[in-house]
């Protein structure tokens, strides 16, 4: 669970500033890891706007099944 610690609490945040805070990172540097893990799966997790994150089917399957 610890690689993917930084989805599961955005998406419980709802929020990637939240997240970054109770994480101890940056924004910027919480996005890039986002941004990486999603290349890595190939799917995108969460579709972002300006009131915050929210998981895609694609993102919310991952979480509930993740890939073995």
């Amino acid at each position: 669970m610890g690689k993917y610690l930084p989805v599961i609490r955005t998406a419980e945040c709802g929020s990637l500033n939240r997240a970054a805070q109770s994480l101890g990172y940056t924004q910027p540097s919480l996005a890039y890891i986002i941004n990486n893990i999603e290349s890595e799966l190939g799917v995108k997790i969460f579709f972002r706007d300006q009131r915050g994150v929210t998981l895609t089917d694609a993102g919310a399957q991952r979480l509930i099944e993740p890939k073995r």
